[in-house]
């Protein structure tokens, strides 16, 4: 318990020195349960009020429904980044990956807060806008220094790396608009 305090309060305060920390010993259930606590995050945050059993089944099914959509997001990620990472030669680190991927997210724990203050006024209400959107930011940051320290490439690699796979589906996306416009003027009496 102490390792994982350790590196959380490292991760929020010296990213760089945690993630070569955990990059050499990868606590990957330590991951799994900082992906399954932010998962559930969501639904609890935007639970409003209790109307009886119908609440409460809602409330069980969004909280299923976030975990499950949480942990496949995160094994699809890592997976997919891990096959896109094979072009420059660095695949076969998913373990590292996923656990500096969920050590990433934790930021995210401050969204409880944030949402609190809403609660407080309009003023308040832009104040967390704001916070959330410098939270959101920390996590994008901490997620590209993950991959960064993950397969030990370089900055423009990285992003290399992070656009790739949205040019290949823009590209997909063209081709087949291309193929069946073309199929349909071809079909066209």
């Amino acid at each position: 318990m102490n390792n994982f305090l350790d590196s959380f309060y490292g991760l929020l305060f010296s990213p760089d020195k945690t993630f070569d920390n955990l990059r050499e010993n990868p606590p990957l259930f330590q991951g799994f349960l900082i992906v399954l606590f932010i998962s559930i995050l969501n639904p609890v945050l935007n639970f409003k009020t209790f109307d009886g059993t119908a609440t409460l089944i809602w409330l069980s099914l969004s909280i299923f429904g976030a975990l499950l959509f949480g942990l496949l997001s995160w094994l699809f990620f890592a997976f997919f980044l891990d096959l896109v990472a094979s072009i420059f030669g660095q695949s076969g680190k998913i373990k590292i990956f996923l656990t500096l991927s969920a050590f990433a997210l934790t930021p995210w724990i401050f969204l409880g807060p944030i949402e609190l203050l809403k609660t407080a006024g309009l003023l308040a209400d832009i104040f967390a806008i704001f916070l959330g959107l410098f939270v959101w930011l920390w996590v994008v940051v901490l997620i590209i220094k993950a991959i960064i320290k993950t397969y030990q490439l370089s900055f423009g690699k990285t992003l290399t790396l992070l656009i790739i796979p949205s040019l290949g589906s823009f590209l997909i996306f063209y081709w087949t608009i291309g193929f069946f416009s073309t199929l349909f003027q071809i079909l066209k009496v």
